[in-house]
């Protein structure tokens, strides 16, 4: 116990004190890693996350002025199927 009216450094490793990023840092982590997180953004290069959020934009804009343009969710066509061959061509037997 260190004793009163003593002065004690704290480690930086054990500080409270978390490295301040700036606010453009933050941004850039937060387009990389929060917005649309399913499309990667390899050295924060945006261009893909750029063009997926340009197709759903227009997309989006598209329903507004055509609403036959929304797509079904149930629809048949936006399944996923495994058919019977695709496990032998994983290279998954069994």
């Amino acid at each position: 116990m260190p004793r009163s009216g003593s002065q004690v450094k704290a480690s930086p490793r054990f500080s409270n004190e978390k490295r301040r990023k700036s606010k453009v840092d933050e941004a850039r982590d937060i387009l990389a890693h929060v917005v649309v997180c399913h499309v990667a953004a390899q050295k924060y290069n945006f261009q893909n996350k750029l063009a997926y959020i340009a197709v759903m934009l227009r997309r989006m804009l598209q329903a507004v002025v055509d609403p036959s343009m929304v797509d079904d969710r149930d629809y048949y066509g936006n399944k996923r199927l495994e058919l019977a061959g695709e496990w032998e061509s994983r290279g998954v037997t069994g």
